[in-house]
């Protein structure tokens, strides 16, 4: 891209988040959302890791925690984790998100086990081939999930990478997300997993979402590629398939 190029993107990612405000799901274009999700409606903690060099402020459309919240747009305005990848074995940057019906002050909601994936992660992975295998996959970013209750005790869906199998492949991640395209419905996470995992009773509500970066831990697609910033896992929704309202909760 040249430089003018360059230059405008700031105005057209602008121009891009006006008509697909985050925080009201009708302002913009929702996809691959059904009537019944319920998505993340406020942001309750955000560390992303940034690389040197650059700073969030150089890219405001990919560092943009608000964004997270409503239905995902696809486009410009998402939440970067970020990864060091001078660290051996480390994750890179997270969010946490609550869910809940949309606008300020809608009441929260948690998910819960139902029939099927009971949350949606939404990254903005699009399709590639390997130039090396023209194997065709997807640009993956992948990022591990977490889930809470009460915002202290987290429970993790154990991620798992079959290093047999190429990187852009999707069937060689499971339980990440930043795997499964946007329009396709994004990465689907079942509750049912968790409860058995950890014992914990079928009664159990995640009323909070924690998204970590796989940073150099689990490698991926996206870390072979060279940017500006190594922004990593790009989120850009969280949705809860089946909830209920939990109107005390607190943040």
């Amino acid at each position: 891209m040249n430089r003018t190029g360059l230059a405008l993107l700031p105005l057209f990612a602008a121009v891009l988040l006006a008509a697909c405000n985050g925080d009201d799901p009708a302002a913009g274009q929702p996809l691959s959302a059904t009537q019944q999700e319920i998505f993340a409606n406020r942001v309750i903690a955000y560390a992303p890791v940034i690389g040197s060099g650059t700073t969030a402020a150089d890219w405001p459309f990919f560092y943009a925690p608000q964004a997270t919240t409503g239905a995902p747009c696809g486009v410009f305005g998402v939440a970067s984790l970020g990864y060091d990848p001078d660290s051996a074995d480390s994750q890179g940057g997270t969010i946490t998100l609550g869910l809940g019906e949309s606008g300020v002050g809608g009441t929260p909601h948690c998910a819960v086990d139902g029939t099927g994936a009971d949350l949606a992660i939404y990254e903005n992975p699009f399709i590639t081939t390997d130039p090396q295998t023209m194997i065709e996959g997807t640009n993956n970013e992948v990022a591990t999930v977490a889930v809470s209750e009460d915002g202290t005790a987290w429970y993790e869906f154990p991620p798992s990478i079959d290093f047999a199998r190429n990187l852009v492949e999707r069937t060689r991640y499971r339980n990440f997300a930043g795997v499964t395209p946007t329009v396709e419905g994004g990465d689907r996470f079942d509750l049912a997993e968790i409860i058995a995992a950890a014992g914990l009773g079928v009664g159990f509500r995640a009323c909070y979402v924690r998204i970590s970066d796989g940073g150099t831990r689990w490698p991926d697609y996206g870390n072979t590629q060279t940017d500006l910033h190594r922004s990593g896992a790009d989120i850009d929704a969280v949705g809860a398939l089946h909830s209920v309202p939990a109107p005390g909760l607190a943040p």
